[in-house]
């Protein structure tokens, strides 16, 4: 989040330069909801519902919270479909060839990028339909949350397949560690 403000990365003041730090701030505040809702997922406070469930109860007894719970949807789905997009088109990998990695290194990169961007798209994918799905039903109680996206896949798929997607969320992380070290920023 910091490179919205700060600008080390040299975006600039244009329109696309303040989209694209606008789009840093996004991702960002994605990241923290995540970080947070597996860590109440792990420390046990996930299964109370609070926070996500109430503001969307709110949202849903206005008479546009309706649509503005779809919009947040919409925006999540946007996001998934842009993940999915940075992880298949290889877009990404323009950022590692810009470090001085050695050729193993950077094919390990290259497939921790893909596979961390896959699962982060699913997750993203996942928490926008439980949010459109309870825009549709008027029922806040099927929102989406991180810790909602982590129950869904569990029963719907199993636990193997929550430890998958868990895997590649964890193989995203190490991913944006080693880019961030790797990255040559100017400030």
């Amino acid at each position: 989040m910091a490179t919205t403000f700060i600008d080390p990365e040299n975006k600039g003041n244009s329109k696309q330069g303040l989209a694209e730090r606008l789009g840093f701030f996004w991702n960002g505040l994605i990241y923290l909801i995540i970080l947070y809702g597996a860590v109440s997922l792990l420390i046990g406070a996930g299964s109370s519902g609070g926070g996500n469930e109430s503001i969307i109860q709110k949202l849903l007894s206005k008479a546009y919270g309706r649509w503005l719970v779809a919009s947040v949807a919409l925006a999540y789905l946007g996001n998934a479909i842009y993940l999915m997009y940075l992880a298949y088109s290889g877009k990404f990998k323009k950022e590692i060839g810009e470090t001085e990695m050695d050729d193993k290194a950077h094919k390990l990169m290259i497939n921790a990028g893909r596979v961390g961007y896959t699962a982060l798209g699913l997750v993203m994918g996942m928490i926008a339909f439980l949010t459109v799905r309870s825009a549709v039903t008027y029922d806040a109680s099927k929102a989406g949350g991180i810790e909602d996206a982590f129950s869904f896949v569990q029963d719907e798929f199993g636990s193997l397949t929550l430890g998958i997607l868990s895997v590649g969320l964890a193989t995203y992380g190490v991913f944006m560690i080693i880019k961030a070290s790797e990255r040559k920023m100017k400030f």
